[in-house]
């Protein structure tokens, strides 16, 4: 049998930076390595040895499975910027808050107010 290909881990390892605010050289620095090396690592243009995904691991502040198997994101959203706009305007809303406000847009977008065919609510 082959050799597994060693896992990137270059997202993974740049979201750790960012989320701690640290810049390439800082992290570095601290992991004794050369900032170009960073960059390649987090481009996934090479490959960390475990010791150096350790070392990496210490500079950031968290754990060696943290930067090997990092959570799944979530999938992004696939809204519109102005139906997010109003999904948040509605989200402050009670229940009953949102039925008059739908019974608004249906009688706006009924007499034309609005523009667009009217749709049902799935």
């Amino acid at each position: 049998m082959g050799r597994k290909q060693p896992k990137t881990i270059g997202a993974a390892l740049r979201r750790a930076r960012l989320t701690k605010g640290m810049t390439q050289q800082e992290v570095s620095e601290i992991a004794a390595i050369a900032p170009e090396t960073l960059s390649r690592l987090e481009r996934n243009k090479v490959a960390a040895s475990l010791d150096l995904t350790a070392r990496l691991a210490a500079a950031l502040g968290v754990k060696v499975d943290d930067l090997l198997n990092p959570p799944k994101e979530a999938k992004r959203s696939t809204l519109r910027p102005a139906e997010a706009r109003l999904l948040n305007l509605v989200k402050g809303l009670d229940e009953p808050q949102v039925h008059e406000l739908v019974r608004a847009l249906k009688i706006l977008m009924e007499l034309g107010a609005i523009a667009g065919p009217l749709r049902k609510p799935t």
